[in-house]
């Protein structure tokens, strides 16, 4: 018998974009935020269970926040940050 994908719902996307959002806001420097959480991306990228789902997540942080989850990344992460956290999706199966 293999195991079943848990369904994802709206709630799950809207989870792991929150959690992203909060990583780029994780650090504080006194009442100055600086810096971004990047293992808290990397656990959040390596739940997401496939690049469809990426996708939705990606949705929802737009919905949520008005800002585009992609560019917020580009922003936060270094070149070579960025790359390997873009690694771990493309090498999830599409759907």
């Amino acid at each position: 018998k293999t195991l079943q994908q848990p369904k994802l719902t709206s709630e799950q996307f809207l989870a792991w974009a929150k959690r992203l959002r909060s990583a780029f806001n994780e650090n504080t420097w006194g009442i100055l935020p600086y810096g971004t959480d990047e293992d808290a991306v990397k656990a959040v990228f390596q739940e997401i269970p496939t690049q469809a789902a990426f996708a939705q997540v990606a949705a929802a942080y737009k919905k949520e926040y008005d800002d585009d989850l992609m560019k917020d990344l580009k922003d936060e992460l270094t070149v070579f940050e960025y790359a390997a956290m873009l690694g771990i999706i493309i090498k999830k199966p599409k759907t």
